[in-house]
């Protein structure tokens, strides 16, 4: 039963811990090349490699972890800072 109980108590506690890490984000197509979805951070949006479609919505708040990497691809669509999402989920997870 303690054994149980402790679990609990630690399962509690990471989850606490991980709200308060949120990198909070807002989904766009608003002001990335050729309105691919992106996210915005700040003043700044980014375009990103590839947003699971349940996160496909204008003014959506998320949390994300993400690199930044710069696309020296030369298309039109391409170019410039772009976002490689590692990991999405929702604000209230």
């Amino acid at each position: 039963m303690k054994k149980v109980l402790a679990f609990s108590i630690a399962l509690g506690w990471m989850t606490a811990c991980h709200k308060k890490n949120c990198n909070q984000v807002v989904i766009t197509s608003v002001g990335t090349p050729c309105s691919v979805w992106g996210f915005k951070k700040g003043n700044q949006v980014y375009a990103v490699d590839s947003i699971p479609d349940y996160f496909k919505q204008e003014g959506m708040k998320a949390c994300a972890e993400y690199k930044l990497y710069q696309d020296n691809r030369t298309c039109i669509c391409c170019g410039g800072i772009r976002a490689h999402l590692l990991s999405i989920r929702n604000l209230d997870e």
